[in-house]
């Protein structure tokens, strides 16, 4: 299907941005660079696009792995532990923290909120938004979508009560 070479496209776009960098991720960069680094190049050329594509639990998942392998062949054994004897690597979340990269679905999240905000400001000048809207995919569609309206307002009912959560305990989400 068409998602299928899309989301295999953007994987391969990211390992190709990755692998090109050669042996910058052995040597003996900071974390700063390093974390600018992946996230300037890999995690840019893996979710360019897909904020306004409907994607299925399962294109979020192959996104992720992919993300989590990059994340630790970057780290090159940052953040592993040594137990007993037996070095450990860490899990995805520390991994993650340590990158400073938060998972695939909150950052196409946070990127579809701020598509929406362009297409409000620019309505004339997005084509795509109809498609977009509609749920429209070239193709055949053999698993279903969620109706792009759809995710955008689970993503901000999400943000809301998450924000809410927050603003109880004390904490500002802003």
């Amino acid at each position: 299907s068409n998602n299928k070479s899309i989301i295999a496209t953007r994987i391969y776009k990211a390992k190709e941005a990755f692998f090109s960098l050669g042996k910058l991720w052995k040597t003996n960069i900071t974390m700063a660079v390093r974390c600018m680094t992946y996230k300037g190049y890999v995690v840019n050329a893996l979710l360019t696009g897909l904020e306004c594509e409907p994607l299925r639990p399962s294109d979020i998942h192959k996104l992720e792995m992919c993300q989590n392998g990059l994340i630790r062949r970057a780290l090159n054994g940052i953040g592993n532990k040594l137990v007993e004897g037996t070095m450990n690597k860490s899990n995805n979340e520390d991994t993650r923290k340590l990158m400073k990269v938060c998972t695939v679905h909150s950052t196409l999240r946070a990127r579809r909120i701020k598509w929406i905000q362009n297409i409000i400001a620019h309505p004339a000048e997005n084509e795509q938004l109809r498609a977009a809207v509609c749920g429209l995919r070239a193709g055949t569609i053999t698993a279903p979508y969620k109706a792009w309206l759809q995710i955008i307002l689970e993503d901000i009912l999400e943000l809301l009560e998450k924000s809410i959560q927050l603003s109880k305990q004390g904490i500002h989400s802003y």
